[in-house]
């Protein structure tokens, strides 16, 4: 009887133990994949920190009424009531 009763327990830490191996074996592939993407993301971006560090300087753009503005006062009433941004429509 007490026979019985140890190997019904052993039993069932058998199976516990079958089903705890096999969620940790789950597990682990889902961190194996998620470790990956992560170097794959981590890989990814030192290559475009090196690109970018190639990268000539930015210049700056200046539009055409930028460029006007600059030259002459009278153009910035000129580029100002020839703009449509503070026209009500």
């Amino acid at each position: 009887m007490l026979r019985d009763a140890l190997l019904r327990i052993c039993s069932v830490h058998r199976r516990w133990l079958r089903s705890l191996d096999r969620g940790a074996a789950e597990l682990n592939i889902v961190l194996a994949v998620f470790a990956i993407g992560l170097a794959t993301l981590d890989l990814t971006f030192m290559v475009t920190q090196r690109m970018v560090d190639r990268l000539p300087p930015l210049t700056h753009v200046v539009s055409d009424n930028e460029r006007a503005a600059a030259q002459s006062p009278a153009a910035i009433e000129t580029i100002a009531a020839s703009s449509s941004i503070n026209r009500p429509t």
